[in-house]
Formats: C-alpha cells, sequence, structure tokens
C-alpha cells in the first residue's frame, strides 16, 4: 500500500499536468478570423479581400490578367499568348466602360477541353462564355472563340476569340462587391451582346432572345413563372440570367436607356460603394449573414451593400422615371 500511493499520486499529477497542456494547445489552436482592412493579407483572405494583392502565377501576366494553363493540351499551350493578346483589349474596353479598373491582378485559367460536342455546322461554332468566375478568376474548360467544323475546340490563332461575360463579372464583382445575382448576370449578358471592343469581336445575339421575351410577358402572353422558372445555381425564385437580361432589356427599349445611360448607371453605383462608409457600412455589415467581426471596412468583397433598394434608387436617379413598376413586374423586390 505504501508503494502504490506515491504512484497514485504521480499518475494524476500527470494526468492534470497533460489536461493543463491540452487546453493550452486548444487555446493556441482557437480559430481568430483574418480581418479585411488591416491592410495585411492573412490566411483564406485572397478570395474576397482586396487587402490582398494577387502574384502572377505563369508568364503570361502583366499587372492586369495573368493566363494560366491547367492540364490544358498542347494545341491550348500555343494559344494561351493570342488570348492573352485579346483579354487585355476586353479589360482596357470594359475599363472604359463600366468606369474603374479592378483594383488586383485577375486570374484566367483554361483547363483541359471538358464535355464539349464537336461542331455540326459547316460554318463552325463560335463559342464563348461558359466557365465560371469567381471575384478574381475566370475559369473555362476550353479557348473561346470559333471552332471549325467537326472541332471539339479552337485550333487556331486566328480563331481565338473574346471573352467579356466571364470577364464582366470581374469587373462587377470588384467594383460593386456583392450584389443581386439577377444584376451581376445581366450585366454579364448585356456587355456581351451590346459592348463592341474590337472588330473581329463576335457579339452575343442572347440579349435581343431576351428583349422578345419581355414583350410578351409585358403583354401577359406569358407568365414570369414560365420565362424564368426556379434557378438551381443561385438557389432564387426566379432565373437570374433570365430576370437581369430582362431588366436590361426593359431599360433599353421602355426607358430609352442605351449603352452610355447603363454605363453610368454602373458608374453611380460603383461610387455608392465606395462612399458608403460610417454609418453607411455599419448598417450594411449588420445585415451580412456572417459577420466575422467588426473592424471590416469596404476592402470586403463579401459586404452586400448594393441591394435591389439601392439599384432602383440609382437607375432611376440617371433615367429620371420611376422604375417600380418594372421591379414589381420582374418580382425583383425592394
Amino acid at each position: 500500500m505504501e508503494k502504490i500511493f506515491p504512484i497514485t499520486v504521480l499518475i494524476l499529477l500527470l494526468l492534470l499536468f497533460s489536461g493543463c497542456m491540452g487546453n493550452d494547445q486548444r487555446i493556441k489552436k482557437q480559430y481568430y478570423p483574418p480581418t479585411c482592412g488591416n491592410d495585411l493579407c492573412e490566411d483564406d483572405e485572397e478570395y474576397y479581400c482586396l487587402d490582398c494583392n494577387l502574384s502572377c502565377k505563369s508568364e503570361i501576366c502583366n499587372s492586369k490578367i495573368n493566363i494560366i494553363c491547367e492540364n490544358c493540351t498542347k494545341n491550348q499551350k500555343e494559344l494561351l499568348p493570342t488570348l492573352f493578346e485579346h483579354q487585355n483589349i476586353i479589360y482596357s474596353c470594359l475599363s472604359y466602360y463600366y468606369g474603374y479598373n479592378p483594383p488586383r491582378l485577375v486570374y484566367h485559367i483554361i483547363t483541359s477541353n471538358q464535355g464539349l460536342n464537336s461542331c455540326a455546322k459547316e460554318e463552325g461554332c463560335y463559342i464563348s462564355g461558359g466557365g465560371f468566375a469567381e471575384r478574381y478568376q475566370i475559369k473555362q474548360g476550353f479557348i473561346p472563340g470559333l471552332r471549325e467544323y467537326g472541332e471539339y475546340d479552337v485550333t487556331k490563332k486566328k480563331n481565338v476569340g473574346f471573352e467579356v461575360h466571364e470577364m464582366s463579372h470581374i469587373f462587377t464583382s470588384y467594383g460593386l462587391g456583392e450584389v443581386p445575382a439577377w444584376f451581376t448576370e445581366g450585366i454579364a449578358i448585356y456587355t456581351e451582346s451590346r459592348i463592341s471592343c474590337h472588330k473581329d469581336q463576335v457579339l452575343s445575339g442572347k440579349f435581343d432572345e431576351f428583349l422578345n421575351l419581355y414583350e410578351k410577358l409585358k403583354n401577359s402572353e406569358v407568365s414570369l413563372n414560365e420565362i424564368a422558372p426556379f434557378d438551381e445555381y443561385y438557389n432564387t425564385k426566379h432565373n437570374s440570367h433570365i430576370i437581369g437580361s430582362l431588366y436590361f432589356g426593359a431599360l433599353e427599349r421602355e426607358y430609352g436607356c442605351n449603352k452610355e445611360c447603363i454605363a453610368k448607371i454602373l458608374s453611380s453605383l460603383h461610387q455608392y460603394r465606395e462612399e458608403c462608409t460610417s454609418i453607411c457600412f455599419q448598417n450594411a455589415k449588420m445585415n451580412f449573414p456572417e459577420l466575422i467581426n467588426f473592424s471590416m471596412n469596404n476592402n470586403d468583397l463579401r459586404i452586400p451593400l448594393i441591394t435591389n433598394s439601392i439599384i432602383k434608387q440609382k437607375s432611376e436617379q440617371i433615367i429620371g422615371e420611376d422604375l417600380s413598376y418594372l421591379f414589381n413586374l420582374l418580382e425583383i423586390t425592394y
């Protein structure tokens, strides 16, 4: 018994000590979220915080765009320098149109072709858009441009196209932050259909197709549920691409708001976001569903400063008319 007691005490002391160490380790491992707005690029901030300056990941890079190859084909690699030239043209063109530049580098990633059927048209098939854009990068499984008959991808330099739709998403995200899905999709379809940046650029015909839908909706020939059903991608009541296109189509057709007019709306929204500080930003931050800390400023692209009501207000100021009818017709709450 005399020998057992010291051993028992020793075991208890070791358990107590290890428990304390465990608590210390847990304290050290406790996660403290990064602070967007302190001019430091911290872990996990690259995606949403303008404090993070992105660096080149390949040689095809300048201060605006970095073209990156991820498992792309030999043919795609040969066409990347031409794509780089074209996307710099689009970047400059959209900078002029939007009235601002993205504050950091844009990654444009090309991966090996996946899921595309061969072109079945003798005149060739032009492909653009597709893929997806996040706040700081575009990712596509193909080279935009003209695929000749029987081809799965663009194979010649002369056929390399211009990517406007996804680049527009980048400009919208960087300039306006978190905006309603219908707005970012609508302006992307509008720019690829209406903004000509180069003589060889092929404008999309999507926008004109949506104009015909708008006329049918306005005349009660179709319902919004019929032409813009539930959007699985954005998990919204109505399809964001269609609602956005109908909105900008109505601005053009019903209110005479042309390219210059819509550019003024974009500039006005950008200015609003830039000037939304102090109380304005604090109020917006409180509506952020995942409020992480209270020291963020408008370097944080996740804060939804540009709401439906702000879009309505700024659009009305530029156009000079009440847009309540249009917002109600498209069931855009404000």
